[in-house]
């Protein structure tokens, strides 16, 4: 498969940048151009590479799959200058899954507890970012980017849950509470507190691409751009946070798992002027 996307991916540059007399439109130009690009694409949220802390051992925590949609603008300046700046504004959905696998021996109760914790997390971002180019042809360029990202939480209140999860005694015969679940934004990282809906949902990310841009003929002055994006947070997470209690037969809390997105991410994505 791997094999089958390079061909692809060489047949596509090749059939855009063969025989182009014309320069790229911005190229052709001695002043600088502006462009908007409406973008779009796949991200695949590395949660796996989150760490559960206090490690009680019955939390996995899942890679999941989301996408973005947004409108990147490129102030490309004359030809002279290979570095030009990228801002945009883009809509993330990111999905989480949590894998909860509490048994009998740590509870004392009578039933296994097996549950797929779900959640989806919503945000505005803002983008920013130098972008170093290469010229492969009169219409085509390698772009290499690194940035930063303000990341806000929409739909904030909506996000925040509490939930019990009940298993049944078969030696009473009556439901009992085994995993009380917080998850919503948090301030800190102190695994003693709890998320709340109250909080900020604000991150600060960092990011790097990779992309190739054409302007193919038979698309006029429009550009093409497609690539790839790696990214994660700087520090902390004030966007999503999990923790989940758990409880014994006498309702005491026997151990807590407590994760934070390291919002963690590799990204593929098309972009086309408009």
């Amino acid at each position: 498969m791997k094999h089958i996307l390079i061909i692809l991916l060489l047949i596509f540059i090749r059939i855009t940048t063969q025989a182009q007399p014309l320069s790229m439109p911005e190229l052709k130009n001695k002043k600088a151009s502006v462009y908007f690009l409406l973008t779009g694409g796949a991200i695949v949220n590395l949660n796996d590479k989150d760490k559960v802390q206090s490690g009680a051992g019955f939390l996995k925590v899942n890679t999941t799959t989301g996408y973005k949609v947004g409108v990147d603008m490129q102030l490309i300046p004359r030809r002279t200058v290979p570095v030009f700046l990228n801002v945009g504004v883009e809509y993330r959905h990111t999905p989480h899954r949590y894998t909860l696998q509490y048994g009998t021996a740590a509870s004392g109760l009578g039933s296994d507890l097996s549950r797929d914790i779900k959640f989806k997390v919503h945000s505005m971002a803002l983008r920013i970012a130098p972008v170093y180019t290469i010229p492969l042809s009169g219409r085509s360029n390698i772009d290499i980017s690194a940035g930063v990202m303000f990341d806000a939480a929409v739909f904030a209140n909506k996000a925040y849950t509490e939930e019990g999860l009940y298993v049944r005694d078969y030696k009473t015969g009556y439901d009992q509470l085994a995993v009380f679940r917080f998850t919503g934004h948090g301030a800190n990282i102190d695994t003693r507190s709890l998320p709340t809906s109250s909080d900020l949902g604000f991150n600060f990310m960092y990011y790097g691409s990779i992309s190739y841009r054409v302007a193919p003929s038979f698309m006029g002055k429009r550009l093409l751009r497609i690539g790839a994006e790696y990214g994660s947070i700087a520090n902390g997470n004030r966007v999503s946070q999990t923790t989940v209690l758990y409880m014994d037969k006498n309702r005491n809390i026997a151990a807590r798992d407590w994760v934070s997105d390291k919002g963690t991410y590799i990204s593929l994505f098309l972009g086309v002027s408009i």
